[in-house]
């Protein structure tokens, strides 16, 4: 009987704990449109018009209490852009893939039980960046912001994240020109509580 009723506490103790969710696992896609943002003093024939991206996303959410939390996790986009330039008077375009790998480390604050902001900086990789690369490597540190809305079904969460990201505030390789690249999309994703 003692055995029992040590067994039902545990289960007990078990499910309350798995009913007070801290933590939170998305999985994410996005879609962006994009642009380098190039400083005043570049003067030339050449220019960049973003075309779009895409990126996928592994996030991590840990709840510190109702309302305020801490993400992270890892996010993986391809950006493309045209480069135009006009080196004999005749116009020239090439197109660039800016790959990256970012680290965010953002706080999550929710309200109004279906919204939340999102913010904080991004430790940002560029992978496969060619010295012949017209477009300066975006690795950085980076700084994103988001507003969005979720819905929880059970430990089910779905969740939309409109956002906006600057790469390369603070670029890991000094750079003659300071050219960074952001991006404006929006993310959506399915999580899981535990």
């Amino acid at each position: 009987m003692k055995l029992l009723l040590l067994f039902l506490f545990c289960i007990l103790a078990y499910a309350n704990s798995l009913a007070q969710s801290k933590s939170e696992v998305f999985l994410m896609y996005g879609y962006a449109g994009n642009d380098i943002l190039m400083n005043e003093d570049v003067l030339g024939d050449m220019g960049y018009h973003g075309k779009a991206g895409n990126m996928y996303e592994l996030s991590y959410i840990r709840f510190l209490n109702r309302n305020l939390a801490i993400e992270t996790g890892v996010n993986y986009s391809e950006n493309e852009v045209r480069m135009t330039y006009f080196p004999t008077g005749v116009l020239h375009s090439e197109n660039i893939r800016i790959k990256m790998i970012s680290i965010p480390v953002w706080a999550n604050f929710s309200f109004l039980k279906y919204w939340f902001i999102n913010a904080g900086p991004l430790v940002d990789f560029e992978i496969k960046h060619s010295p012949s690369q017209s477009t300066q490597d975006q690795s950085g540190i980076g700084l994103g912001i988001g507003v969005g809305a979720k819905y929880k079904l059970g430990r089910i969460t779905f969740k939309i994240n409109p956002f906006i990201q600057e790469h390369a505030v603070v670029p890991f390789l000094k750079k003659q020109f300071n050219e960074k690249l952001i991006e404006n999309g929006v993310k959506i994703g399915i999580g899981y509580s535990f």
